[in-house]
C-alpha cells in the first residue's frame, strides 16, 4: 500500500491536517499530513516552502493558489517544474471556506489515494460539478477538464486496491 501524503498551504485551515488524520489513520495507517505554518510564517514565498518538498516529490499539496497573481510567482507552475504534485481548488470552494474543504476532501478521498499513482508534477484540479441544472453541486477532481477517473482510465492509471 502506497503512502498518503498532503501539504495544506496557508490558504486551508490548519486544522484539517489533524481531521484528515483522524478520519483515516485507521484505513491508512501511514498517513501523513502537514500544515505549511508548521514550518514558515503565513506570507513566506511559494518557491521558499515548494523547495523543501522537492526532496520527497511523494507529497500531494493542497492549495487554492491557481497562480492567477500576477506580482508573484506562479505556484502551479513551481510545482510543475519541480515535479509536486497539486490539488488546486476552485475560487468558488476556496470561497466556500474551513467546513467545505473539509467534506470536499471526504468526499472525493477514494480519488484522492489514487493522486500519488499519477505523474509527478501534475496540477489536480478541485472544484464542484453542477448538476440539476445548476441547483446541485458536488465535489470533483478533474485533469485538463477531463473527470479525474476518466482521466485515469484514459492513463492506465491503476485503481486503489
Amino acid at each position: 500500500m502506497h503512502i498518503i501524503k498532503l501539504f495544506f498551504d496557508e490558504c486551508c485551515s490548519p486544522k484539517l491536517p489533524g481531521n484528515i488524520i483522524e478520519a483515516y489513520k485507521e484505513d491508512f495507517p501511514g498517513i501523513k499530513t502537514k500544515h505549511l505554518t508548521e514550518f514558515f510564517k503565513a506570507g513566506t514565498g511559494d518557491p521558499e516552502w515548494i523547495a523543501i518538498l522537492e526532496k520527497e516529490k511523494d507529497w500531494l499539496v493542497i492549495t487554492a493558489d491557481r497562480g492567477k497573481e500576477t506580482r508573484k510567482p506562479k505556484l502551479p507552475l513551481i510545482c510543475c517544474q519541480l515535479g509536486v504534485t497539486h490539488l488546486s481548488m476552485t475560487p468558488a470552494l476556496s470561497h466556500d471556506g474551513y467546513s467545505a474543504h473539509k467534506h470536499a476532501i471526504f468526499s472525493v478521498w477514494p480519488q484522492i489515494v489514487r493522486i500519488p499513482l499519477i505523474p509527478k508534477g501534475t496540477r489536480v484540479s478541485f472544484g464542484y460539478r453542477m448538476t440539476n441544472r445548476g441547483l446541485t453541486r458536488s465535489p470533483h477532481l478533474s485533469i485538463d477538464q477531463i473527470p479525474f477517473d476518466q482521466w485515469c482510465e484514459n492513463k492506465k492509471i491503476p485503481q486503489f486496491p
